[in-house]
């Protein structure tokens, strides 16, 4: 019957032209991929094996997300100016200045861009050229990255004022005031608008700016929300109480469920929604993903400092910066580390943006990256495939009284590249505990792991291999269970290993000796 169901819901989608979160592929041309801001790509992959391919440096903080339209990289920068760069090689095409920082995602559409602006404008830009078209005084900062459609270019500012304007001309359409300065990006789905500002959240008609309805949640919204098929999850900052990841009914604002962060931290990061699950960084260093429909719980990933940028889905994995300067990749069905890429030694709050085994993102240092997938036959020397494996243990049938031979499988080309093996009772993150750390060349790919001095109980294993930028890891397929049939206490206890055939020897001798004198 399941099956059958599923069958059914297909026929359905077919029939009606429709997709379980719309644009699942395609070019990722505002903040956060598409007017639902999804963050969602069914198909195209990310780096799997990843290295630079380059990064383009800017005169200020990179806080904004690139956009890609047509072969080019669209990026706004702290040095108040707007980029545009060749997506393949980091060349700048052109650029256009502001009168003040950009922090807000540009979109394109039609071959126009639409840049917010801490000037106070909204600039409507030629894409090939970088030619303005236009410019609306907003009289705020611009931070929401604008959305378009029906002929309508629609973001928020911080004069508390939701716009609406002519993506033709720049004229004002409509506005609409709500209670606080407006950070969000807008979400645009069947004639309606969603936006979050201060503690309540938007529904308005996009043709009229009306308001059709509205949501206290009590808390801080400063992340932008994902919409899809009047399914509406928007996160709060947490202010004064945990932050809190809401689902709301998109017919009447109504929360159907909420889901809040364990650590009582807030969200500034928007969330990326598949078919079903949600995915969503936290202020506590987590990632965390829940079911769509219940909220339920799936896992959680520990990414080590602060997750304000917003993560991406593609292909099966998640992509997300962190403020240690680093970018994860996680695996989206069990929530573990695939890879851990340093790319600067400030924060990433930037997004990433993916087509085709290549991702973009920008760093609080100025630069703008591109991390493509490692090419083995046309990469060069230096350009090796960096993996590690766990191969034993294998199963849950090992076990280990005094010591456990951990075999690993690695492919480096520098055996000074560092490595390290952990313990953890759950292939949890947080919980892990170090066994050993050195290089490749040191530990090799066995290592005899002393398991006198751990407590008894089952425990998973985790190899992390480090090569320059790049850091891989993996978790064993099994587990070890360390068992202790001998008392340590006992005086007799002879631990193997450490010269306990010798005592054992002279142990023996000893009592014959005793034996005979009596």
């Amino acid at each position: 019957m399941q099956r059958l169901s599923v069958i059914f819901l297909c026929i359905a989608l077919i029939i009606t032209g429709s997709s379980l979160v719309t644009n699942v592929n395609g070019e990722w041309t505002t903040f956060h991929k598409d007017l639902n801001r999804s963050g969602f790509l069914l198909e195209e992959p990310g780096p799997m094996n990843p290295t630079f391919k380059w990064s383009f440096e800017t005169g200020g903080y990179v806080y904004t997300s690139p956009i890609l339209y047509e072969g080019k990289v669209y990026v706004g920068s702290g040095d108040s100016s707007f980029y545009c760069l060749e997506a393949e090689t980091g060349t700048e095409i052109w650029s256009f200045e502001t009168g003040d920082t950009i922090q807000g995602t540009a979109s394109i559409s039609d071959g126009w861009v639409y840049l917010p602006s801490y000037d106070d404008n909204l600039y409507c830009l030629d894409a090939e050229t970088g030619e303005e078209k236009w410019a609306f005084p907003a009289n705020g900062d611009i931070f929401s990255s604008p959305g378009v459609d029906s002929g309508l270019v629609v973001f928020g500012c911080s004069n508390f004022q939701v716009y609406a304007v002519d993506a033709d001309d720049g004229t004002q359409v409509w506005s609409f005031l709500t209670s606080a300065a407006v950070w969000a990006s807008p979400n645009i789905e069947d004639g309606r608008v969603y936006c979050g500002a201060g503690s309540n959240f938007y529904c308005l008609n996009l043709d009229t700016g009306t308001m059709i309805w509205t949501s206290p949640l009590g808390e801080f919204i400063i992340a932008t929300a994902a919409v899809q098929y009047q399914e509406v999850y928007v996160a709060t900052s947490g202010n004064t109480l945990s932050g809190t990841l809401y689902l709301l009914d998109g017919r009447t604002g109504q929360p159907l469920w909420a889901y809040q962060d364990p650590e009582g931290a807030g969200f500034f990061s928007s969330p990326a929604i598949s078919v079903r699950m949600v995915v969503i960084g936290s202020d506590s260093g987590y990632v965390h993903c829940v079911e769509r429909d219940s909220g339920a719980f799936q896992w959680s990933y520990d990414a080590g400092d602060l997750v304000q940028s917003s993560p991406a889905i593609a292909n099966g994995f998640v992509y997300v910066g962190c403020d240690d300067g680093t970018v994860h990749c996680i695996d989206f069905e069990t929530g573990l580390g695939v890879w851990v890429m340093k790319v600067s030694d400030e924060q990433v709050r930037s997004s990433p943006c993916i087509e085709d085994g290549k991702l973009w993102i920008g760093s609080w240092d100025g630069f703008v990256h591109c991390i493509e997938e490692v090419d083995g036959e046309a990469g060069g020397p230096g350009q090796e495939e960096v993996s590690i494996s766990v191969v034993e243990p294998s199963n849950a049938n090992m076990s280990a009284d005094s010591e456990f031979l951990i075999r690993c499988e690695i492919s480096t080309n520098d055996l000074n590249d560092t490595m390290a093996l952990y313990y953890s009772p759950e292939k949890n993150e947080s919980r892990t505990q170090l066994i050993v750390e050195g290089t490749v060349s040191e530990i090799t790919g066995m290592y005899a792991w002393d398991t006198r001095d751990i407590d008894p109980g089952t425990y998973w294993i985790k190899a992390e291999l480090t090569s320059g930028a790049i850091q891989v890891t993996n978790w064993s397929l099994g587990s070890v269970l360390v068992e202790h049939p001998v008392d340590k206490g006992d005086e007799n206890f002879i631990p193997v290993g450490t010269g306990g055939l010798e005592l054992m020897v002279l142990f023996v001798l000893i009592s014959l000796i005793g034996k005979r004198k009596t």
